[in-house]
């Protein structure tokens, strides 16, 4: 659920975002972004709600982790696999041929998300927001992507909206508080974000299965 990069030289890294899985690769992905913008599918931030470990089991999921925003999206993108290269270009199809169907943008949107393909994963979650705003898991997910181009301020946005849609949702307080603390340095209201997350999940973990808990205590102590 984070990412290792954005803290100051010397400090302990960031522990990884936590999210997402699926696989992927752009092409026809421009041709669809013109059709939902004719569409008027790409309305930007919007509200959502879904569910995601809401239990005080460990928090954890999968997710990519950030590259420095600095570099380009080729330059992180890694060597996709053929079959996953053929499962993108069918749901690229798919999504041009019915671009309103929102299923195939969230699972365009996590293939891209799963291999590093940040900027082409915001698109798709983001129209497939603006049709069905009501989904915390992809609000989450399109925010740690944006965490991942360093728009850090949309990251927040995203959270906190899967928050309003799903008061509690475990991820996205974890990710709200990663980005507090290690890319914005607000310490005071990222450790209150997660000492909420931990009060709400006792056992709130890390994806490296590091406690939440100590996560509080090592910001405290710097």
């Amino acid at each position: 659920m984070a990412q290792q990069q954005g803290r100051p030289a010397g400090q302990q890294a960031a522990p990884v975002p936590q999210s997402r899985t699926i696989t992927i690769y752009p092409v026809i992905f421009v041709l669809v972004l013109v059709l939902t913008f004719v569409c008027g599918l790409l309305a930007g931030s919007m509200i959502s709600g879904t569910n995601l470990a809401k239990q005080s089991a460990p928090v954890q999921a999968a997710a990519p982790q950030a590259q420095a925003p600095q570099q380009t999206q080729a330059a992180q993108q890694p060597s996709v696999p053929p079959e996953m290269q053929r499962r993108i270009r069918d749901l690229e199809a798919a999504v041009l041929k019915e671009p309103k169907k929102r299923a195939a943008l969230v699972d365009l949107g996590n293939a891209y998300f799963d291999t590093g393909q940040y900027s082409s994963s915001i698109q798709a979650y983001e129209a497939a927001l603006a049709i069905n705003a009501n989904d915390a898991s992809v609000l989450t997910d399109c925010g740690v992507m944006y965490r991942a181009v360093g728009d850090y301020d949309k990251a927040i946005a995203k959270f906190v909206q899967a928050q309003q849609v799903e008061p509690g949702h475990a991820i996205a307080m974890f990710n709200q508080g990663v980005v507090l603390n290690y890319d914005l340095h607000q310490h005071e209201e990222g450790l209150k974000v997660w000492r909420e997350l931990v009060r709400l999940h006792p056992n709130a973990s890390a994806p490296d299965g590091r406690p939440v808990q100590d996560l509080i205590r090592q910001v405290e102590a710097e």
